[in-house]
C-alpha cells in the first residue's frame, strides 16, 4: 500500500477554481431549463385560451437567453 500523496499548490488552486467555475455553469445551466420549462408551460396555456400568438412566450426566451449568452461570453 503506498502513503497519501501530495498535491501542488498550483495544481490545488487550478481544481478549485475549475470546481467553482462548474458550479456556476451548473447554477446558468438549471436557470436556463427552469425558464424554458415555465415558457413552455406558458405557451401551453396561452395555446388553450387561444391566443394569438402562444410561441411568443418562447421566442421571448430564446432571444433573452441569446442576448445573455452574447453578455457572458464563454465563461473561461
Amino acid at each position: 500500500m503506498t502513503g497519501p500523496r501530495t498535491m501542488s499548490p498550483a495544481a490545488a488552486y487550478y481544481l478549485l477554481s475549475e470546481n467553482a467555475r462548474l458550479e456556476r455553469e451548473l447554477a446558468c445551466a438549471r436557470l436556463v431549463s427552469a425558464n424554458r420549462l415555465a415558457a413552455i408551460r406558458a405557451a401551453l396555456a396561452a395555446a388553450s385560451e387561444g391566443e394569438p400568438d402562444p410561441l411568443a412566450y418562447l421566442r421571448d426566451q430564446l432571444a433573452e437567453e441569446t442576448a445573455c449568452a452574447a453578455d457572458s461570453g464563454s465563461g473561461r
